[in-house]
């Protein structure tokens, strides 16, 4: 044994050595910038290596003190090829650093987190694997999903590779054309070069995608000289001495567009079929365009078949199969600083598919996402309150967004507050059907693009404020009903045009600033079958 420890060392201390050697020689024979390859961005990823797969063997074998190839647990990973995927989550990181700045994630938090899930039997995909995936043209292992990283970083690159090396891991990378591959004022020693990216690619383990040429920067949007982002408004033109049309500004995020994925692809000779959006805007954030995701996301979809952004509250965090769409909208996981492993993969595990019956005793989050408002999980009770500057609050469950035909209960006190509503058929903030309570009415709400529509109403006979009510909600064949204790209240009518399927929620709302309050006991969902 512990010969077989010293030959190790000596191997190893050999590969070292033979490292540096390639590392000071080659950028010399080859011709190459000390500057885009720094003989140390050679020697120390490989000694990172090292360091990683001696570590990430020991995790999983304690007691082991010598090098050895790296072993997974072969119960992991025979658990997470048992059964499919119906959904697919993105992670999304920035830079990976060694001093916290926050916003970007420390190294050892990273690996930690690349370590925890490659343990729970978690494997990364390809993007093509991805795209095959949603299309519903290929099946993946239910633990699937694809790691991305923004901008075309050094510290996105370098600190990483070693890691997805050690786990087998691969990743996309989504580059700055104008800051990576070009010698302008805009060329960047913090984006890796052509050359590095080159190298990056060669490895086998990255994927190179669009993040704009130059859609990554802040521009002027008035003749006050006030910033916006390029993707979403219409930029004020100096030379002209007025605000770009509306003509101007299709054209010119066009040209862009094309201009990063036309670069890319000649560059390196690959196929670029996905584009993240620069900050996370599709045109939510315009100051000067009316609609402007109406008008930014076709264009973009006209160029790109995945569009991937950052998740905001209020949706879920999955993505699904769509045999039936010709692009997709892709949603991601911003991965923030302050989240340990254990965080991390319950977020994931939460977003996953649930099945009805679903029972929920709120022992611990099962994935209650707020979208307005506070919510606080204690005590075997979820408390939903609005906040001072807020009339109400809204909730929903993750991974319930593809239900159908199901009846939702729930024991609810309310603590304060004029009016408690369960949710059903749920999309997103702006599109789910709902039963409203209060002492005035208990009505069936549509809400579909932010507008509500009354479909059917009934005088309150309770008094709900200091009691404890079982309210219930059942949505069947495109037909809504309420229930107070078991008892039916108000349905709508068999004409009435509501949402098929969606998932489940709670909204709290009163005229007055910070006075809604509730208690939720526990939820069920039971399937209704003809």
């Amino acid at each position: 044994m512990y010969a077989d420890i010293s030959f190790k060392k000596i191997l190893n201390l050999v590969t070292i050595i033979s490292l540096l050697c390639v590392g000071l020689i080659m950028p010399i024979v080859l011709g190459i910038s000390i500057q885009d390859v720094n003989p140390l961005n050679i020697i120390k990823p490989e000694m990172d290596y090292l360091k990683y797969k001696l570590e990430f063997y020991r995790t999983q074998n304690p007691g082991i003190v010598g090098f050895t190839t790296l072993l997974v647990s072969k119960d992991k990973q025979e658990d997470s090829l048992k059964d499919t995927a119906e959904s697919v989550p993105v992670l999304l990181y920035h830079g990976v650093v060694s001093k916290s700045d926050g916003s970007n994630i420390m190294l050892d938090d990273f690996k930690n987190q690349m370590f925890a899930l490659k343990k729970e039997g978690y494997q990364t995909i390809t993007l093509e694997d991805f795209y095959l995936f949603i299309k519903g043209q290929k099946i993946l292992p239910e633990k699937s999903f694809l790691l991305t990283f923004d901008d075309g970083r050094k510290d996105s690159y370098y600190p990483v590779d070693p890691i997805l090396k050690t786990l087998s891991y691969n990743a996309v990378i989504f580059v700055i054309t104008e800051r990576s591959l070009t010698d302008g004022e805009h060329r960047s020693t913090f984006h890796l070069s052509e050359q590095e990216l080159k190298k990056l690619l060669n490895s086998g383990r990255w994927e190179i995608q669009s993040h704009s040429s130059q859609g990554h920067n802040f521009y002027n949007i008035d003749d006050n000289k006030n910033k916006g982002h390029f993707f979403s408004n219409r930029l004020w033109l100096e030379n002209k001495n007025r605000i770009e049309t509306q003509d101007e500004f299709n054209q010119r995020i066009f040209t862009d567009l094309i201009d990063s994925k036309n670069e890319l692809e000649n560059a390196f000779k690959i196929k670029v079929t996905a584009f993240a959006l620069p900050f996370g805007d599709f045109g939510q954030n315009s100051v000067n365009i009316q609609n402007a995701p109406d008008v930014v996301l076709p264009i973009i979809e006209s160029v790109y078949p995945l569009v991937f952004y950052q998740i905001w509250p209020g949706i879920s965090t999955r993505n699904y199969p769509n045999p039936s769409l010709e692009s997709y909208f892709i949603k991601r996981i911003n991965v923030e600083p302050t989240w340990d492993p254990g965080y991390l993969i319950q977020k994931i595990e939460n977003g996953g598919e649930k099945t009805l019956p679903y029972r929920d005793e709120l022992i611990k989050d099962s994935g209650w996402i707020s979208t307005w408002g506070n919510n606080t999980l204690e005590k075997n009770k979820l408390i939903l309150k609005s906040t001072e500057i807020s009339s109400g609050a809204l909730i929903f469950l993750d991974g319930t967004q593809n239900w159908a035909n199901y009846r939702f209960n729930s024991k609810v006190h309310t603590i304060k507050g004029d009016v408690v509503t369960l949710i059903a058929n749920y999309e997103d903030e702006l599109n789910y059907d709902s039963c409203v309570f209060s002492t005035k009415y208990v009505k069936i709400e549509q809400t579909v693009k932010g507008t509500k529509k009354t479909l059917a109403q009934r005088k309150g006979d309770s008094t709900f404020v200091g009691t404890t009510r079982q309210l219930g909600i059942s949505t069947n064949n495109n037909q809504l009903a309420c229930y107070i204790d078991s008892t039916l209240i108000v349905k709508s009518k068999p004409s009435d045009t509501v949402k098929s399927s969606g998932g489940i929620g709670f909204k709290i709302w009163d005229p007055i600033l910070n006075n809604s309050e509730i208690e939720i006991k526990n939820v069920s969902v039971e399937p209704i079958t003809f």
